[in-house]
């Protein structure tokens, strides 16, 4: 290769199994083991008009094979990439993680590849609005690149029609109303888990010291600003939520809850209502200060309104007593909660449990 002018190139290989760079016949990237996809950088300096020796080796062991070689300026004065993109309206990057990247039997990085990473430098270098798409099986860092965007879809995994779905959502054609099953913390750091995941003494034995504080109900525990909350999700229409109404426990010791669900915008949408439950001035042992106890989808027109009725069961108030080894009730003061996510609750009212 001959690089045009002087100045630091970044290399980023890649590859499932093995590779290396070698340039002028040195190794400067040594990556040859076998194990899932990950990827390598490195920057050296190029002088203009010298020819340079690259020799990029990979072998494949079993299972996929994937491979990368992406070689830049590094201070990007002549990123063609971008001087491209600028010339659109809109600029829908789809980016994150795949087989190669994130699979059964390894762990992901939580940082976006690097790849994707240099990919979205040179996307927000266009100037343009930006439409993330983003593929994975959970959470991903987020810090250095979400701010910069102009809406954001989070694919997961989603199959082969994924295309189709993705467009369909872009395009307006439908009105989202997927909502996240887990909470999506701004940084590794902030999860409840953080301190047990990995296995700090080599010994191959993880202490799971959350307890029952998992997902949401650990970053409330911790007071934790988290980056999207669980349950939540954005929709192309406004819903409000209002009129709670809760009835004392029946016989069996079930609680009616209901409520009026409106759309106030401008065309139909689903809307998930999400009922918790929490325990009001303690209990008998630490216990989370609400959970999710009920939930109802609900599809209304544009203007529309309706009145949504849940029944909350007795054990929906009840929990496992780990000393007498049943489910037990703490009598007293019960908040029932009602929300768009477990961080967005829009009506609450209390009722009365023996």
């Amino acid at each position: 290769m001959c690089s045009q002018e002087t100045a630091e190139y970044d290399f980023t290989v890649g590859g499932d199994d093995g590779y290396r760079l070698y340039i002028d016949d040195e190794l400067v990237v040594d990556d040859w083991l076998p194990g899932a996809f990950r990827s390598t950088n490195y920057t050296k300096k190029l002088e203009a008009g010298v020819v340079y020796r690259v020799r990029f080796e990979y072998y494949q062991e079993g299972g996929n094979a994937g491979v990368s070689f992406v070689w830049k300026d590094e201070n990007g004065k002549n990123d063609r990439f971008a001087e491209y993109l600028s010339k659109a309206d809109l600029i829908v990057a789809c980016f994150g993680h795949s087989s190669d990247s994130e699979g059964e039997g390894s762990d992901c990085s939580f940082d976006l590849p690097e790849v994707d990473k240099k990919m979205l430098t040179s996307v927000f270098r266009s100037k343009k609005p930006v439409a993330g798409v983003v593929n994975g099986g959970g959470n991903i860092e987020m810090q250095g690149w979400e701010p910069s965007l102009s809406a954001l879809i989070w694919a997961f995994y989603p199959g082969q029609e994924a295309g189709t779905a993705v467009g369909e959502v872009l395009f307006g054609q439908v009105n989202p109303s997927g909502k996240l099953p887990m909470t999506f913390e701004k940084k590794w750091e902030d999860n409840p888990a953080y301190d047990s995941h990995h296995n700090p003494d080599g010994d191959k034995h993880v202490a799971y010291t959350e307890g029952v504080f998992i997902g949401y109900r650990g970053y409330d525990r911790l007071k934790r600003e988290v980056q999207y909350p669980f349950g939540y999700g954005l929709s192309y229409t406004t819903f409000k939520l209002s009129d709670l109404s809760v009835s004392a426990p029946d016989a069996d010791g079930a609680v009616k809850v209901t409520c009026r669900l409106a759309n106030i915008g401008k065309r139909g949408g689903a809307q998930v209502v999400q009922a918790y439950v929490g325990k009001v001035g303690g209990s008998a042992v630490e216990r989370p200060e609400k959970g999710l106890r009920k939930y109802e989808k609900v599809f209304l027109r544009a203007g529309e309104s309706t009145t949504v009725k849940l029944i909350l069961p007795k054990e929906a108030f009840m929990y496992y007593d780990v000393n007498s080894k049943k489910f037990v009730t703490d009598a007293g003061t019960h908040n029932i909660m009602l929300g768009f996510s477990s961080r967005d609750i829009k009506v609450q009212k209390t009722v009365q449990v023996n």
